[in-house]
């Protein structure tokens, strides 16, 4: 949504209607143009083009932290208040924290205490509101970051198993404002991928004195 301005301004004879639905909606039957959905990117009888991979990592308000040692290691983190995105937990993205550890080969950690929520959105606003830290995909946290409401106080970040891709009915995906909102999707999920670089050079420095092996590649 903070990015959708950018769009209408280029774009002001295109109106958009935004979709938010947990579920798996029927385009035909709900007559809708393009879909963003979030998955392994198959989907039978649509033409599905990958937009972007994707990265969990810790967040949280920098009042959190604030007067407290550096945070430097995974157990460190894990003492403060978790957390929880309960729809990703068991749901194959692997953007939940059991995931998180697991990939880090601290599978057995403890963080099960903490609050949970039912959206991710939620779970991101309770950390800005300095609830606790959250395990986000650094697609959902991009903006907050760039401007300092959230932090990453551990960088370690971790690829998803899922991907967004972009889906349409074949005879909607090439009319000309779907090919210009995917175009416009397309350039925003660039910009979003090449801001893993901020927490790169942290990210490698923490990974070899964890004994961690190298992050694998994000793109879009």
């Amino acid at each position: 949504m903070p990015r959708l301005p950018r769009f209408l301004e280029r774009h002001a004879d295109i109106e958009v209607q935004v979709i938010a639905d947990a579920r798996v909606l029927d385009l035909r039957a709900e007559r809708i143009d393009l879909a963003i959905r979030f998955g392994h990117g198959r989907y039978r009888g649509h033409v599905a083009t990958r937009l972007m991979g994707d990265r969990v990592l810790p967040v949280c308000a920098p009042q959190l932290v604030a007067g407290r040692p550096a945070i430097a290691t995974i157990d460190a983190l894990l003492e403060l208040p978790l957390l929880h995105d309960s729809g990703a937990e068991g749901d194959g993205s692997l953007s939940d924290w059991h995931s998180w550890l697991d990939q880090l080969g601290r599978q057995n950690a403890p963080h099960r205490a903490g609050q949970r929520f039912s959206h991710a959105g939620l779970a991101i606003e309770a950390a800005v509101l300095g609830l606790g830290v959250a395990l986000a995909r650094l697609s959902l946290v991009t903006d907050y970051l760039s401007v300092g409401s959230l932090i990453c106080p551990l960088a370690l970040s971790t690829a998803t198993a899922f991907s967004y891709h972009l889906v349409a009915l074949p005879q909607v995906a090439g009319l000309p404002e779907v090919v210009l909102f995917s175009d416009w999707l397309r350039t925003e999920a660039r910009q979003t991928t090449a801001s893993v670089a901020r927490i790169e050079p942290e990210e490698k420095r923490l990974r070899a004195a964890l004994n961690l092996p190298p992050s694998s590649v994000f793109s879009a």
